[in-house]
């Protein structure tokens, strides 16, 4: 049976208001033909259609909607189109800015170009999935005076860069001279009038979890 066929059958059952509807949609899709669209879809019919002030694609989805339906999938097969939306074909970023270079030769070198840079640019994707990269920004001590401490291992390895650098300054020459203090031989810190800062024993156990000596 032709889609027109169709419709006048569809018609004989239908009231005057769907019967107007009917021929808005049939109407459409030989637009669709005649503008060799194999677009089908309810959504684009339906759409086109309610610009008409026809069937919208809910009214055409619905149950009622059936007789719609059945126009439309008969003018798609007469059509060889499809009820299905084809899916966009997108043209790539390369195809984009080839077409806009009129001399083969250039366009040519370009190709190259571009082909060579996209290349490279996946291969670096791959190897940021495939590799983990752990940057220690912890300063390293000038002096190769170490403890070797085993049982200091875990304190030191559980410390983050920002505690480790925040101790280093306690017993930094720059803080010395900052706040006029002075560090003993038994680690002791005290200030210009002499009074303890921090006990004896301080600088010591600092440098033994920093692991260098200051001097």
């Amino acid at each position: 049976m032709t889609p027109d066929e169709l419709l006048e059958l569809l018609k004989s059952k239908s009231n005057a208001r769907k019967q107007r509807s009917l021929d808005i949609v049939s109407g459409i899709c030989k637009e669709q033909l005649d503008r060799s669209s194999r677009d089908f879809s309810i959504a684009t019919i339906g759409r086109l259609s309610s610009e008409q002030g026809g069937p919208s694609p809910q009214t055409i989805r619905n149950k009622g909607g059936d007789d719609f339906r059945t126009l439309i999938a008969t003018w798609a097969e007469h059509s060889k189109g499809a009820m299905k939306k084809p899916p966009k074909i997108q043209e790539s970023g390369i195809s984009s800015i080839l077409g806009k270079i009129s001399d083969p030769a250039v366009r040519s070198i370009v190709g190259s170009i571009l082909a060579a840079n996209s290349k490279l640019q996946r291969e670096v994707n791959l190897l940021k999935q495939q590799a983990e990269i752990v940057i220690d920004r912890r300063t390293i001590p000038l002096s190769t005076t170490k403890y070797q401490d085993p049982q200091l291992t875990g304190i030191i390895e559980s410390l983050t860069p920002t505690e480790l650098a925040a101790l280093s300054h306690a017993i930094s020459t720059e803080l010395m001279e900052q706040e006029g203090w002075k560090i003993e031989k038994n680690g002791r810190i005290i200030n210009s009038h002499g009074r303890t800062i921090f006990k004896a024993g301080f600088t010591i156990a600092l440098e033994k979890i920093l692991g260098y000596k200051l001097n």
